[in-house]
């Protein structure tokens, strides 16, 4: 197989953490009103510093005649987000990105999150089978016994099982459902001995398990053996589904509600069809599951890390953190608002939707497009490369080190590390010109050009003058210039370069009551170079540098783009033949830090590193075994 080396070619990762560095925010009772307080609007304006991409998700459109085999479908194209016919940008979209700043500068809470969510990844040690089985004292962990039925007809032939009398199960899951118990006759040779299949790997044997001879739903020969089927997700290279057959009790083993929520939450993950495009239909994220549990046995995979409990659905599967979003938050006392009478600086000035809930202060109207049509808006489209879903899996990204020699192995579980912080995006300029394949993957946007410009306004209602203060430097970052270069990231493509704006404030306006005038708007100065930020100035300095539009014009010709894998020039006259995972960017992520290794080879440079570059991974070694043909 392809072996990787380190490359001298670097990158810029595109996106990067402000770090969350005061132990506690502020909190107080938005219910009292004890300071002056003022009602108004910033009237403002938003320059694009690099094309910008709002998708409008409910007119989409099929596109056909695809060109390639590279181009499978369906591949879809949106249109920008317009009103009347004329492109605008949700209000929603510039409060989002406007509460992320007034959170970081203001050391908030991080309401920006939603809910309070899990956070799952795959296992640096494989899984062992078990049962769970309800009894009446409650669910009960029991260790299995895999057995393997053959549901791949490639293999079934290509190693005549035929010959040993082992049945070949087309469609296991048409005729049984997970948790379902079965009679079955293990394959075994002349001396009665198990015949187990050996796969080697590296060198070495590996054992993966006894074969399944012949399955039947019911059985009155007492030489039947009986066990639980297991039906895992679909793949192209599912060789086996299993039959667990139940063991002794799982020792120092204690099934709660928490245990089962987290095992659910796993299930969440892999329901999650944004997550699993690479075959359609074939992730169906266990439809068997309620099945399983309402008969009152689940086959599920388990291990006992440093005295906790993960649960999955498969032996190389992914588990769910015992740590929730809040948990490890609340850790540097951010944990999300609930209640009026202690909300932090954002959440009292945006609102919140948790607890007892609270309204928001501000308002932000749609940002509607001044410019020319025909000049501004690109209606061919750009495709842009195919973007993942966040990985807070991935530890060396998100997660910090807080001493010498951490074991990465714990995850979010670990006392030894905390999150990095608060996610930003580098600016760049993105690649127009690149030809992207098209596919299932990935879409055509249409975007409005560099230098467009919309206007919106912000109203804000009983504020105080430093809450004015706060969210106009959240407005411009502390450089009320149309032709600045502390700039935003709004809308789709971030990574890719897309989204770069510049938003300035064109003036204030306060209402003020007078018995002669009655109601009247008051010009008012645009707060800006005030030193109101609450925040540490490592986190102010982190975050300035990452609003910077030509922060990272000192690295030349380095990309900022995502990991991705280098072929040996030598072997460039096979890359056409090349299976897709010798070069698939996920690989960079595989050699950098791998399953069981208990520090990466290379981490997340910080913010204000004075080497920000990265190292790509070279496949070199190619063998047949990496051809598509094998």
């Amino acid at each position: 197989m392809a072996q990787y080396v380190i490359n001298r070619s670097q990158f810029i990762n595109p996106y990067n953490f402000v770090p969350v560095d005061l132990k506690n925010t502020k909190r107080s009772n938005a219910v009292e009103r004890t300071e002056e307080r003022m009602t108004g609007y910033f009237q403002c304006r938003l320059r694009c510093r690099t094309p910008l991409a709002i998708p409008d998700t409910e007119h989409s459109e099929e596109v056909k005649g695809l060109r390639s085999p590279e181009e499978r479908g369906p591949h879809y194209k949106y249109p920008f987000f317009s009103v009347n016919d004329r492109p605008v940008i949700p209000g929603s979209a510039v409060r989002g990105v406007i509460r992320s700043v007034y959170e970081t500068i203001t050391d908030s809470c991080f309401g920006s999150v939603q809910g309070n969510p899990s956070i799952t990844a795959r296992s640096s040690r494989a899984f062992q089978p078990g049962l769970l089985v309800r009894e009446q004292s409650g669910w009960k962990l029991y260790q299995a016994k895999k057995y393997l039925v053959v549901v791949d007809r490639g293999f079934y032939n290509q190693r005549s099982l035929k010959e040993i009398g082992i049945t070949y199960y087309e469609d296991l899951s048409s005729r049984y459902k997970t948790g379902a118990e079965v009679c079955f006759e293990p394959a075994v040779d002349r001396s009665g001995k198990e015949i187990s299949y050996v796969k080697e790997r590296n060198g070495k044997r590996i054992l993966i398990g006894p074969y399944v001879k012949r399955l039947q739903a019911d059985s009155s020969d007492r030489a039947v053996q009986k066990g639980y089927i297991c039906i895992g997700e679909k793949s192209p290279r599912r060789h086996f589904q299993g039959v667990f057959q139940k063991g002794a009790p799982a020792p120092n083993v204690r099934i709660t509600e928490a245990e089962f929520q987290r095992l659910e939450d796993v299930l969440e993950e892999y329901r999650d069809e944004r997550k699993n495009k690479l075959y359609p239909g074939a992730h169906k994220g266990y439809p068997d599951y309620a099945y399983a549990k309402k008969s009152g046995v689940i086959p599920v995979y388990y291990s006992v890390e440093k005295g906790k409990l993960y649960m999955t659905f498969a032996a190389l599967g992914r588990k769910a953190y015992d740590r929730r979003w809040n948990d490890i938050v609340s850790a540097k006392s951010h944990d999300k608002c609930g209640s009026r009478t202690r909300l932090c600086p954002a959440c009292t000035l945006f609102g919140t939707a948790e607890g007892d809930k609270f309204g928001s202060r501000v308002r932000f109207t749609d940002a509607e497009y001044t410019g020319n049509m025909e000049n501004g808006l690109n209606s061919r489209g750009v495709t842009f490369g195919e973007l993942g879903s966040p990985r807070p899996s991935y530890l060396p990204f998100y997660l910090r080190e807080l001493g010498a020699n951490t074991d990465y192995s714990a995850g979010y579980d670990s006392n030894q590390m905390e999150i990095r912080g608060r996610k930003f995006y580098w600016h760049h300029v993105p690649d127009t010109d690149r030809r992207v394949p098209r596919n299932n993957r990935n879409a055509t946007f249409e975007t409005v050009r560099e230098n467009a410009e919309f206007r919106f306004r912000i109203y804000f209602d009983g504020i105080t003058k430093r809450q004015l203060e706060l969210l106009a430097m959240a407005v411009h970052l502390d450089e009320n210039d149309l032709g600045g270069h502390m700039c935003h990231k709004i809308g789709h493509g971030k990574p890719l370069g897309y989204g770069s704006v510049k938003i300035c404030i064109e003036k204030c306006m306060v209402r003020t009551f007078n018995s002669a005038d009655g109601w009247k708007e008051n010009p008012q100065e645009i707060p800006c170079g005030v030193a109101c930020h609450t925040c540490g100035d490592k986190t102010l300095r982190a975050l300035k540098t990452i609003c910077d539009f030509d922060a990272l014009k000192r690295y030349g010709e380095v990309r900022v783009e995502y990991p991705e894998i280098l072929l040996d020039e030598r072997f460039e006259n096979k890359r056409k033949r090349l299976k897709d995972n010798v070069l698939a960017s996920h690989g960079w992520f595989t050699q950098n830090y791998r399953l069981g290794s208990k520090a990466p080879k290379q981490k997340l440079p910080e913010i204000v590193s004075s080497d920000l570059g990265l190292k790509k991974y070279t496949a070199t070694n190619i063998t047949n075994r990496d051809m598509r043909n094998n």
